[in-house]
């Protein structure tokens, strides 16, 4: 990873957010509705964030992608989501 990069823990913050995106959205219908609805959910409560979806994590493997990248002030936040499918 590079040195420069600055990880931070929004924490609290982070739940808060994915709480009050449960209240609108009950149901996702994959993975991948799940990672659009949260970051544009994102992009509207953190308007100064630079969000990319897939993206390769840097100084790791070019296959390395993580859901949700999210800058807010040159620090990072790196999302893997997952999640459970009915009745599996």
């Amino acid at each position: 990873m590079d040195d420069d990069l600055q990880l931070i823990d929004f924490g609290q913050d982070i739940h808060a957010l994915t709480k009050k995106l449960a209240s609108t959205h009950r149901v996702f219908h994959s993975e991948a509705d799940f990672q659009h609805a949260l970051a544009w959910f994102l992009h509207g409560e953190i308007p100064n964030a630079e969000i990319r979806l897939e993206h390769r994590v840097p100084g790791m493997d070019l296959r390395s992608y993580l859901d949700i990248w999210l800058t807010v002030d040159g620090q990072v936040m790196a999302m893997e989501l997952k999640g459970t499918r009915r009745g599996g």
